[in-house]
């Protein structure tokens, strides 16, 4: 450790690119709190080892995620998580490690979307006393309005259509929230690069248990960010074979093969694992009734009226979600299939669910249905009573079902 520390010492001072200010400094990773290894240890002396052992001497030497990036990493957790009693430490680290000023800036900017504003202020009460102690000015840090990257216009047209697919008529308010302030502008401010962007926002849902969102920011990574946010050419081509982008210098970084997916989400899972988002295990969690809106399901995914509500998202712990869904009359799903199965349990009303080549069987209040993984099926209202049920729907690989055609009036009004 004494040589590590020499050696992050020898960085900080031979490293001038990251000018932060007059007054030099260096961050040990002998320490992985706060509070010193004695003040630890005093209390807890195994807790002490496995600071050392397991994250100073284990996860931070791993080569899979450089010192810059993990340091980036350990400042979203913290700072999704509102836990400041660490973040001094790990915000000089990052700094020390090749976290620019404005990147830290732009990053606590980007987690206010994503983590909650009080958590965004939390870190900037944090950060201003760090700025001050190094005496990194106003110089250093990023516009209010600075010159935005280009869009990709058809890539945001797309990401408008899901959302819109997905929210209905009924908010329209986030609707608009999430796309002029969020994604066309806070992802377009140029000092936080979009691979960097999408590593803090893939690192923070994580560490709060949000893993529904996961697959799409995932992609922004794994794809070639130049390509999908930036509109700049790439190519995708086998497992095994390197993306080529073509990106500005401040992206140029991002990609050199498929194995970076591995290695980033593997690392940030392992960080996020071992920073935060743990502590989700250990609570119960109350979802009221009514905190999510109402949304009328995706007319090509559902024929006749059906109203979806949102019960409990997917967590790290149970990649599974649950929704409320209620059919009219004669409402009925298209045919589908759920990689992972699905259980539906039916609340009220009278329904039919039927499996490809197979006569359909009737589901009344009280009964409870198991769908196994793979299986092409529809479930739905009868043609003359309503039907609610409860879905728990299993999540694999970021995916929950397979959607394919319609069910035709002729297929629902078979036996």
């Amino acid at each position: 450790m004494k040589l590590l520390a020499a050696t992050l010492a020898s960085l900080a001072l031979i490293t001038p690119a990251h000018a932060q200010g007059s007054t030099p400094m260096s961050t040990s990773l002998d320490g992985t709190s706060a509070l010193s290894m004695a003040e630890i240890q005093s209390v807890s002396p195994g807790l002490g080892r496995y600071a050392r052992e397991d994250v100073a001497d284990g996860l931070w030497q791993r080569p899979q995620l450089s010192r810059r990036d993990r340091s980036l990493v350990t400042v979203a957790i913290l700072i999704a998580r509102h836990q400041t009693l660490d973040l001094p430490h790990y915000v000089n680290l990052a700094l020390d490690s090749g976290v620019t000023p404005s990147e830290l800036s732009e990053t606590i900017t980007h987690l206010a979307f994503y983590s909650g504003w009080s958590n965004a202020m939390a870190a900037v009460a944090v950060t201003k006393d760090i700025f001050a102690q190094r005496r990194i000015g106003p110089d250093q840090l990023p516009a209010a309005s600075p010159q935005l990257l280009p869009s990709n216009e058809q890539a945001e047209a797309a990401r408008v259509a899901s959302v819109q697919r997905l929210l209905g008529t009924a908010a329209p308010g986030l609707d608009q929230y999430t796309t002029d302030p969020l994604f066309k502008d806070v992802w377009l401010r140029p000092d936080l690069s979009p691979r960097d962007r999408s590593l803090v926002t893939i690192t923070s849902l994580m560490a709060n248990g949000q893993v529904a969102q996961l697959a799409g920011h995932a992609d922004r990574i794994l794809c070639g960010l130049a390509q999908c946010l930036l509109g700049r050419p790439g190519r995708r081509r086998g497992l095994q074979e390197p993306v080529q982008v073509t990106a500005p210098d401040h992206s140029s970084c991002i990609l050199k093969g498929f194995n970076v997916k591995n290695t980033l989400i593997a690392a940030t899972m392992t960080a996020a694992a071992l920073v935060g988002a743990s502590a989700n295990a250990q609570e119960i969690q109350v979802f009221p009734s009514g905190s999510s809106p109402s949304v009328i399901a995706d007319p090509k995914n559902f024929s006749g009226q059906v109203v979806v509500d949102l019960l409990t998202p997917p967590s790290v712990e149970t990649p599974a979600s649950s929704g409320l869904v209620t059919f009219a009359p004669r409402a009925r799903t298209a045919w589908h299939s759920h990689p992972a199965g699905q259980m539906l349990i039916v609340t009220a009303g009278k329904g039919w669910v039927q499996r490809e080549g197979q006569s359909r069987q009737e589901i009344t209040s009280g009964d409870a249905v198991w769908i196994p993984a793979g299986i092409k099926h529809w479930h739905g209202a009868t043609d003359t009573n309503g039907m609610s049920h409860v879905a728990i729907t299993y999540i694999q690989n970021g995916k929950n079902a397979d959607w394919m055609e319609l069910v035709t009036d002729q297929e629902y009004g078979a036996r």
